[in-house]
């Protein structure tokens, strides 16, 4: 299902395959800030080095069918630590 794709697209930082998951509205919304990150936001070469830089902690699917994957995750940057 998605979350599997969305899970390994992330871990090998292949952006096509990523990309191709989301939704031209697809939004990404920081809870710690209420920043709201979408598609258009960053370009590949920043996502790519984002994927690589940052570690998801505890990361759970919520929902997924074969529309929509809801998902809860707590991200660091890998310099942190």
């Amino acid at each position: 299902m998605i979350y599997e794709k969305w899970l390994k697209a992330w871990n090998e930082a292949d952006i096509a395959t990523y990309k191709s998951l989301h939704h031209e509205d697809w939004e990404f919304k920081f809870h710690s800030s209420g920043n709201i990150m979408r598609s258009g936001d960053m370009s590949d070469e920043q996502m790519k080095g984002m994927m690589k830089s940052h570690k998801n902690e505890n990361l759970r699917c919520i929902y997924e069918n074969d529309d929509i994957l809801i998902c809860l995750l707590y991200t660091s940057d890998a310099a942190d630590e």
